[in-house]
Order: C-alpha cells, then structure tokens, then sequence
C-alpha cells in the first residue's frame, strides 16, 4: 500500500516534534514554574499530543477508505484485482471506474448509512483485522477463504459447525446472488445494479451457450 503525505500527516508530524522539543528543552533546562513555562508546557504536553492525536487518527481512518487498504490482506486480491481490471463488468470493477466511487468503491458499497454508520464501519473493520491478523484468516488460502459463513473458524470454533450440518444453507449460498440495497441508493445506482445484473445474466448465458 503506497503511503501518501496529505495535510493532516504534516500537522501530525509537526505537533508530535513541537511537543518533543518542549519537552526535551524543560527537562534539559529545568526553568522555574513561571507563567510563561505552564503555557509553553500547556502546548509540549496537551495542545501538540491532543493535535497529533486527532490528526493521526484522522488521516488513518481516510486511509481505510481506500481500495489499497482493503487489497493489503491476501484474502481480498482476487476481489481488488477485479476492481482494478478495466474490462471487468462486475459492480466493484464498475464501481472502480466511477468517478463517484473511485479508489473508494470498496467503503462506498460496504459502509453502514445509518446515523452512525461511520464509527460502527470502522468498527466492524476492526473487527475484520482482528480475525485477519489475530483469527487465523492471515495463514488461510484464499480457496480456504470462500467456504461458507457459518464454516468460517469462529463459528466452527464456538458452535461446533461442521461441513454437512447445513446443507440447504450451504447449497443456497453456492448458488446466491446478494444484490447492493440500502435506503439511500439513488435512482442512477439502482439502474446501475440493473444493467449489470443484465451484462452478468447475458455473459452467464453466452458462456453456458
């Protein structure tokens, strides 16, 4: 994932130096606790870690959004090599291409609309680098990726689930097709779920033909 300088990264740079200098230059000088000290001392300790903070957390959060964050975990290649491929009619690769969307496709189709849908995304995000990094998803296969949900090894894990168990549930989800819908999809997307559906019917009938 290429790193970019924006703005944001700057103030971050700058307030977290600001904050070590001042508080390098009072602990080599040790002045007397004047007023002019607490003030200076007010921006080492509180007003450049507080900048640092926020402006860090900002800019990591926006660098969530972009389709290169999602492409960093080995088991989303094949979906962001899709999304990248320009002759590709699939709605991420669509997606990709508009300029609605962008390199941000991927948060776009999959970000809760709701009042607080924000924290509750990055949330749900957190969720998924947790099982990536710490369930057991960075040592699978991405075959070993595709099995059904309730296979997955948190359920497996905690329920006890095991292939066979479900077999209509696992028969449907080989053969299901879940379409984008939310309550604020525009008449424009909606025509766009609507034609590319009709591209993928089409090419799934020439193929079979």
């Amino acid at each position: 994932m290429q790193a970019s300088i924006t703005l944001l990264g700057v103030v971050c740079l700058v307030s977290v130096a600001g904050a070590l200098a001042i508080v390098a230059q009072h602990l080599r000088k040790k002045p007397a606790l004047s007023f002019a000290t607490k003030i200076t001392l007010l921006f080492g300790l509180g007003v450049f870690p507080a900048s640092a903070a926020v402006s860090s957390t900002v800019t990591g959060m926006e660098a969530t959004t972009h389709r290169t964050f999602c492409g960093s975990c080995h088991s989303m290649d094949a979906y962001v090599a899709d999304a990248d491929d320009p002759l590709s009619q699939s709605m991420a690769a669509r997606h990709g291409r508009n300029p609605y969307f962008g390199d941000h496709n991927c948060y776009t189709c999959h970000a809760d609309y709701g009042m607080l849908g924000y924290p509750l995304t990055k949330l749900n995000g957190m969720r998924h680098v947790y099982e990536y990094y710490l369930g057991g998803w960075r040592n699978k296969t991405p075959e070993q990726t595709l099995t059904d949900i309730h296979l997955q090894k948190p359920y497996r894990d905690k329920f006890g689930f095991r292939e066979g168990m479900f077999p209509i549930a696992e028969s449907a989800g080989r053969r299901s097709l879940a379409l984008p819908f939310h309550t604020r999809l525009t008449e424009r997307e909606v025509e766009m779920v609507a034609q590319t559906l009709e591209v993928m019917i089409r090419r799934e009938d020439l193929t079979r033909a």
